[in-house]
């Protein structure tokens, strides 16, 4: 990840809206310290303590989250922004779309 950042000079920046949907074990987060010892290229500024709560009904949390995650892109000043997540996360930030895995798609955010 550190080279690809480096390569084309972007910011990387983890958020955790953007996080798996299920409650698996396999699909709950860490600790942001342990995030970021591991993964030292990334700013993890946005991820707090407790980021993978999904103690409530996932639907729920999901809507939440896509709306969160809609203000803070609609508030950036970067005028393109690769987001990585999962595919539900996608469903529901693109009304309709469904994307396969590791498949990408571009759209525009109006607001």
């Amino acid at each position: 990840a550190g080279s690809f950042g480096t390569m084309v000079n972007c910011r990387m920046v983890a958020h955790p809206d953007l996080q798996e949907t299920s409650d698996s074990p396999c699909d709950t987060g860490h600790p942001p310290t342990l995030l970021e010892s591991e993964f030292p290229e990334f700013d993890f500024s946005c991820v707090k303590d407790g980021w993978w709560d999904k103690s409530r009904p996932g639907n729920e949390q999901r809507l939440e989250r896509v709306y969160r995650f809609s203000e803070w892109l609609a508030s950036r000043p970067e005028k393109r922004i690769i987001c990585i997540a999962h595919a539900d996360v996608f469903r529901g930030l693109v009304h309709g779309l469904s994307l396969g895995n590791c498949q990408v798609a571009e759209a525009e955010l109006r607001t």
